[in-house]
């Protein structure tokens, strides 16, 4: 058997270069974060002294001559629009969807549903098999009492589709109740 013969004092000194390469990628790794810390620190105090500077912005300003508060024009269309906004969520939506849900077919299926409450309309925009089974749609939903005027603006037939179904749009009057 040959003999072997371990010299300690060579790796000794690998292990020593490798140890401090680790340190110092230690070193730069903790360097990183730090920075990286502050960066974020920095970050927060700006949002913070912009998120104070829109409460300032948003209080009520002083009384004008009048007693009304002063606003921009700027800021009487975003008053106006958000009142739009929430009298569209106001709105009693169940007459309208209880319509749609009781006229249900199987044989049609609704894509698009675009009411306008403002002008007191509904446009519904669906696909059914055939044109009759279209028709027959349309005489439940006229049979519904929040709806008037329902009247067939178009439709097609999707030629491309194999199964050739009629895509087509509804219009009606819709009674919004408050």
């Amino acid at each position: 058997m040959a003999r072997f013969e371990i010299d300690f004092s060579r790796s000794r000194a690998r292990t020593r270069t490798r140890s401090l390469m680790l340190l110092a990628a230690g070193a730069v790794a903790a360097a990183i974060g730090i920075w990286s810390l502050t960066v974020v620190d920095d970050e927060r105090t700006t949002i913070r002294d912009q998120r104070t500077k829109l409460r300032e912005a948003s209080r009520p300003r002083s009384q004008g001559p009048a007693g009304e508060a002063t606003m921009t024009p700027e800021r009487q269309r975003e008053v106006v629009q958000a009142n739009r906004v929430a009298g569209r969520l106001n709105l009693r939506w169940s007459g309208l969807l209880d319509a749609l849900e009781s006229s249900a077919n199987a044989s049609v299926f609704l894509l698009a549903m675009t009411p306008d409450p403002q002008d007191g309309t509904v446009r519904l925009t669906g696909e059914a098999k055939t044109l009759p089974v279209i028709l027959d749609y349309l005489q439940l939903l006229q049979q519904q009492p929040v709806l008037a005027e329902v009247r067939l603006e178009s439709h097609e037939t999707l030629a491309q589709d194999p199964q050739r179904p009629v895509r087509f749009v509804v219009a009606a009057s819709w009674r919004v109740k408050p």
